[in-house]
Parts: structure tokens; C-alpha cells; sequence
């Protein structure tokens, strides 16, 4: 849960930066979210084949599919609060 709260954060922290400096955010964001998910995906695919408890494809597959919600989530939340410009 506390990973979550940071990654959301730190997001909405890369999405105001986003919006302030680029020449085109929404373009920018429409590569840079799908790419941001893709690396939180990292950490999950290394527990294939660990040794830890409950570390197997199925919950591995159930952690990415956690990512992609809460990055979607998130990014509804971002819209509202902090909408993009349009330049």
C-alpha cells in the first residue's frame, strides 16, 4: 500500500512537470504513461522464479494487472485535478 501511495505521488509529480515544461503535453504523456507502467512491471516479472511465497505466474499476473489499474486510476484522478493544456 505505501508503494502505491509513493508511485501515485511521484506520478502526479511527473505529470505537473509534464504539463508545465512541455511544448506538447499531451503528446508527451501519451507515450510517457503507457512506458512508465510498462517499467513498474519490473519488480514483478523478477519474483518468476524466486523462491518466495506466492511468487508465481498467476500472482505475478495479478501484480501487473494492479499496476495498469491503479496507473489508470491515476491518470482519471490527474485529468481532474490537473488538466492538460492544449497549445
Amino acid at each position: 500500500m505505501g508503494t502505491t501511495v509513493i508511485g501515485v505521488l511521484l506520478g502526479a509529480v511527473g505529470w505537473a512537470v509534464v504539463r508545465r515544461v512541455a511544448k506538447n503535453p499531451a503528446g508527451l504523456l501519451r507515450w510517457l504513461v503507457p512506458v512508465a507502467v510498462v517499467v513498474s512491471f519490473v519488480p514483478d516479472l523478477a519474483l518468476l522464479g524466486g523462491d518466495t511465497p506466492g511468487s508465481g505466474p498467476l500472482a505475478v499476473v495479478a501484480l501487473m494487472v494492479m499496476h495498469v489499474v491503479v496507473g489508470v486510476v491515476a491518470v482519471f484522478a490527474y485529468r481532474r485535478v490537473m488538466p492538460v493544456p492544449v497549445r
